[in-house]
């Protein structure tokens, strides 16, 4: 039996991932479907790795884009990875809190004072804060989201973690990336929309852009 050519060979094998993984191999070669973003900048204390943290009050982000009516949503997106991470209890402020609405609170300037950190890790039973403010948000088509958090211990008042990151729609890797997000998010799911939809839900864009933030408490991936 003659041999197969080699691009023959190269075919079938193709055809057989694909038959074997469905869209993961279109999805996951670069030169098929373009480069992806690059991790968020993020600094991580160690002591996070070693389970010193149990319970996390997660407070609303402070809105400096303009776009307060539609902050809520990075801000319950943010929380709701969180917990979906599973690395530490996370715990809502009650919307009646008065320290949080003073002008002292995170809501008033985007800081909060240390005696106030002190209290609310008393109130809430909690071991660390973690607070941010939006610095730039685009809810419209293509969106675009600045964000900055920071975790803070309350006894302490170490940072125990801190990103920084900024996505936005109209460029071609963050494009890429939502796109493996979407697909990543229904491929257990039966859905009529396609991943055109990250670029026209402020919920979906927030979602993709709050699991960056909270991907970065993974730890790195082990190379040999």
């Amino acid at each position: 039996m003659r041999a197969a050519h080699p691009a023959t060979a190269l075919l079938l094998f193709l055809t057989a991932a694909f038959a074997g993984s469905g869209c993961q191999l279109v999805r996951r070669l670069p030169f098929l479907s373009g480069e992806p973003l690059p991790p968020p900048q993020a600094f991580k204390d160690e002591n996070l790795d070693h389970g010193l943290v149990h319970r996390v009050l997660a407070l609303p982000l402070y809105d400096e884009s303009g776009f307060s009516t539609r902050s809520d949503v990075v801000s319950d997106s943010l929380r709701d990875e969180l917990i979906r991470l599973g690395r530490f209890g996370v715990v809502r402020p009650t919307a009646s809190d008065a320290m949080l609405k003073s002008a002292d609170g995170p809501h008033g300037n985007g800081r909060i004072p240390v005696a106030t950190m002190i209290e609310l890790g008393r109130r809430y039973g909690v071991d660390a804060v973690l607070f941010g403010a939006i610095s730039h948000y685009r809810p419209y088509a293509p969106p675009a989201l600045g964000l900055s958090v920071s975790l803070i211990d309350v006894q302490t008042g170490r940072i125990l973690w801190s990103v920084t990151d900024f996505v936005d729609g109209s460029d071609q890797r963050c494009a890429v990336s939502m796109r493996w997000y979407f697909e990543d998010e229904t491929a257990t799911e039966e859905t009529v929309f396609g991943s055109e939809l990250m670029h026209t839900s402020p919920r979906w864009f927030a979602r993709f852009a709050s699991q960056r933030i909270v991907h970065t408490l993974l730890p790195p991936l082990q190379t040999e």
